[in-house]
C-alpha cells in the first residue's frame, strides 16, 4: 500500500510515456541518472515497465546536491545500482560531476559563444553562405533584390545599434547568434563514441548548447561500448546495461550544461538478420516528439528483433545510415540533416601522423583509406605489440566508412565532420563557414603549432563530393558548358572567341569538378623577363553559384596543390574571395596602377616575383 501523500507513476520504456512523465513531473534538478538508479530496466521485459517513487528520487537528489562536501552525483556513481541504495555513495569531486559542469549562467555562456564566433569570424562570402543556409530574414530586413547582404549583419543588428560597422566584429558575432535563435529546425546527426571521460562529456555538452544557439538541433546517437568477456552472463543484457549507462551519462551532462535532453532507448530500431549483416528499420516518432518538446534526443543503438521481439544491438554504421535514410524519405516528419558529426576523443582523421583536413569521398575515399592504413597494411597482420595503433586505425576507418555511408543518403549540400569532444571552437567555425578548419591545400605548419603529446588532432571535414576530370586540351572539354560556368561564376560575359584562341595554345591543365560544377584552368605563360621555364598561371578558378557550399572550391584547390608545386594568379582587389586566396597563398603583391592583386604559392615565388608580375600585367582581361 502506498504511503500517504506519495504518488507512484508508471514509467514505460515506450518513449511517449517517458516524454510525458519527464515533461510534466521531473524538474531539471532530478537527473536521469537518479531515475535510472531507481528504475533499472528489466531486460526480460519487452517494454521494460517499472515504477518510480518520484518523491524518493527528488528527495535523494536534493539530499545529495545539498551535501556540504560534494555536488551532484558523478555519472560513474549515479549509474551504479548499488549506489541507489545509499546517498553516501553519491559523493564525488565537483570537478567531474555534471552539476558542476553547468554552473555557468546564461550570460557567461553567451559571452563564450561570442568569443568562439569571433575566433572563426567568417568572410563576407562565408557569412552570406551561413545566412543562405540558416537564416529566415524578416521582410523588413531584405533589400530590393530580396537578399540580405553581410553588411546588414553589422549595420542592423538585433540590438538596433544602427551605427555599427564592419569594424565592429562583436556586433556581427552577436547577430550571427541571434540568427540561430530565429531558426526553424536545422538538424545535425551526431555519433558519440562510448567511454568518453567526464571532462570530454562536459566539453561536448557545452558545445551542443552553443550549436543549438546557432540554429543546429542535434540528434545524438550513442555508440554501444565494445564487447567484453561476459563469462556466464547474457552478452545482450550486459551490452544493453552498459549502453544505457553511457546514454544516461550523456543526458546528465547535457542537462548540467543548461539544455534539456531526452533518452531514447527503445521504439526506434527494429532489426532482422540478413545474409551479410542486419536489416534495420527506423521509427522516427520518438525522435520527432523529443524535438517537438524542445529537447535533444539521445538515441541508444538498441533495437528489437522483428520476429522474436528480443533485444538486439544495432551496429553503429547501420544505426546512423538507417536514421539518415529515414530522415530523407519523402514521408519523413522531420527535415534532412544538414550535417553529420562524429565525436570521439582523438580528433580528426590522420595519415602518417599528419591530420587530414578535407576529404572528397567520391574521388578520394580509396586513397584516404590507404593513407590511414599507412605502413600497417591490412588489419589482419597487426600484432599484439601494436594493439594501440590497431585500435586507432580501426576507429578511423570506421568513422571514414560511417561518414561515407551517411553522406551517400543525404543531400549533396550536407557535410560530415570528425572531431574530438573538446573541439568546440572548430565545430562552431565549421557550422558558420561550412568549410574545413584546415584545407587540404594549406600547408599544415602554417595553420597549427606542433601538436602536444596526447592532444586531439584537428577535425576532418568530409563531403560526398564530386568526380574530378583533368583535361590537357580544349578538344576534350565541353566548351559551351565551361563558358556557361565561367560567365555565371564571374557574373560577366566572356569574350569567347578571343579567350579560347589564347587558351588553345597555352593550356596546361583544365580541372573540372562534377558536372561542370567548378573548374580551374591553368596556362603556361612565357616568362617575359628571361630565358626561364614557363610560368604556371591560374587563369580561371570558378564555382557555379548553384554549387557553392558543397566543397567544390576545396576539391579543385586540393587538385591544384597536388599537380603544381608553384603557382601564381591574379584577382581584382575588390574580389570577396580574396580572403580565401590569402589563406592559401605564400605571398601577394598589389600591381601598381591597376586593380589587380598578384598571389602565389611555392618556393619559387620570391625569386620569380618580377616574372610573375610582368606575366600577370601582360594578360588582357577575358570578360567584356
Amino acid at each position: 500500500m502506498q504511503r500517504p501523500g506519495t504518488s507512484r507513476y508508471s514509467l514505460t520504456a515506450l518513449n511517449f510515456g517517458m516524454i510525458a512523465l519527464r515533461q510534466t513531473l521531473l524538474p531539471a534538478s532530478v537527473g536521469w541518472a537518479s531515475v535510472l538508479s531507481s528504475c533499472p530496466l528489466s531486460s526480460a521485459s519487452r517494454f521494460g515497465r517499472c515504477t518510480i517513487d518520484y518523491p524518493a528520487v527528488a528527495s535523494r537528489n536534493a539530499s545529495s546536491s545539498s551535501s556540504s562536501n560534494s555536488a551532484a552525483p558523478s555519472p560513474s556513481s549515479a549509474h551504479s545500482h548499488s549506489s541507489s541504495q545509499s546517498t553516501s555513495s553519491s559523493s564525488s569531486s565537483s570537478e567531474s560531476s555534471p552539476a558542476s559542469a553547468g554552473k555557468k549562467n546564461k550570460h557567461e555562456q553567451d559571452r563564450e559563444l561570442i568569443l568562439d564566433v569571433l575566433h572563426g569570424m567568417p568572410s563576407q562570402r562565408e557569412a552570406r553562405g551561413f545566412l543562405k543556409r540558416f537564416n529566415k530574414v524578416p521582410d523588413q530586413r531584405l533589400g530590393s533584390s530580396g537578399e540580405m547582404h553581410y553588411r546588414d549583419l553589422v549595420k542592423r543588428p538585433v540590438s538596433n545599434t544602427d551605427n555599427a560597422t564592419m569594424s565592429d566584429p562583436q556586433t556581427a558575432a552577436e547577430e550571427l547568434i541571434a540568427v540561430g535563435r530565429r531558426q526553424d529546425e536545422r538538424l545535425g546527426l551526431i555519433k558519440v563514441q562510448p567511454g568518453l571521460s567526464d571532462a570530454n562529456l562536459s566539453a561536448m555538452a557545452n558545445t551542443l548548447v552553443r550549436l543549438r544557439k546557432l540554429g543546429l538541433s542535434p540528434i545524438l546517437v550513442i555508440e554501444s561500448p565494445p564487447s567484453a568477456d561476459y563469462k556466464h552472463q547474457d552478452p545482450i543484457n550486459v551490452a544493453r546495461e552498459r549502453t544505457l549507462k553511457e546514454l544516461y551519462r550523456l543526458v546528465d551532462f547535457i542537462e548540467a550544461a543548461g539544455d534539456r535532453a531526452m533518452p531514447v532507448y527503445t521504439g526506434v530500431f527494429q532489426t532482422a538478420p540478413i545474409k551479410h549483416g542486419v536489416d534495420v528499420s527506423v521509427n522516427l516518432d520518438p525522435v520527432t516528439m523529443a524535438l517537438g518538446l524542445g529537447e535533444i534526443p539521445v538515441i541508444a543503438t538498441l533495437g528489437e528483433d522483428k520476429s522474436t521481439f528480443k533485444h538486439t544491438q544495432v551496429p553503429i554504421r547501420e544505426a546512423m545510415l538507417s536514421i539518415a535514410k529515414a530522415m530523407t524519405a519523402d514521408a519523413s516528419p522531420i527535415t534532412s540533416p544538414v550535417k553529420a558529426i562524429l565525436i570521439n576523443d582523438r580528433g580528426g582523421l590522420t595519415a602518417n601522423g599528419q591530420p587530414i583536413g578535407f576529404v572528397n569521398l567520391q574521388h578520394e575515399y580509396d586513397q584516404v583509406r590507404a593513407s590511414i592504413m599507412g605502413e600497417w597494411g591490412t588489419l589482419e597482420v597487426f600484432t599484439e605489440h601494436h594493439s594501440t595503433s590497431r585500435a586507432a586505425v580501426r576507429h578511423q576507418l570506421m568513422d571514414l566508412e560511417i561518414a561515407r555511408a551517411v553522406l551517400s543518403a543525404l543531400p549533396s549540400s550536407s557535410s560530415a565532420i570528425v572531431a574530438s569532444a573538446t573541439s568546440s571552437a572548430a565545430l562552431i567555425t565549421n557550422l558558420i563557414t561550412d568549410k574545413p578548419l584546415m584545407s587540404g591545400s594549406i600547408e599544415q605548419t602554417l595553420v597549427q603549432p606542433p601538436r602536444e603529446h596526447g592532444a586531439p588532432y584537428l577535425p576532418t571535414v568530409l563531403r560526398h563530393g564530386l568526380r574530378v576530370e583533368v583535361h590537357t586540351t580544349l578538344h576534350t572539354l565541353d566548351l559551351p558548358r565551361l563558358q556557361d560556368l565561367l560567365e555565371k561564376s564571374f557574373g560577366r560575359t566572356l569574350d569567347s572567341a578571343k579567350y579560347w584562341k589564347r587558351a588553345d595554345g597555352i593550356l596546361d591543365t583544365a580541372i573540372v569538378a562534377g558536372n561542370y560544377d567548378g573548374a580551374a584552368i591553368v596556362t603556361h605563360e612565357v616568362d617575359p623577363i628571361g630565358d626561364a621555364p614557363p610560368i604556371p598561371y591560374l587563369d580561371k578558378f570558378a564555382v557555379a553559384p548553384t554549387s557553392q557550399g558543397i566543397g567544390v572550391a576545396d576539391i579543385l584547390w586540393k587538385q591544384l596543390r597536388k599537380k603544381y608545386k608553384n603557382l601564381s594568379w591574379r584577382s581584382r582587389a575588390d574580389n570577396p574571395v580574396n580572403k580565401w586566396y590569402f589563406e592559401r597563398s605564400d605571398g601577394s603583391y598589389r600591381l601598381g596602377g591597376t586593380n589587380w592583386v598578384l598571389f602565389w604559392y611555392g618556393s619559387q615565388g620570391v625569386d620569380r616575383l618580377a616574372s610573375y608580375k610582368a606575366a600577370a600585367q601582360a594578360i588582357t582581361p577575358s570578360f567584356v
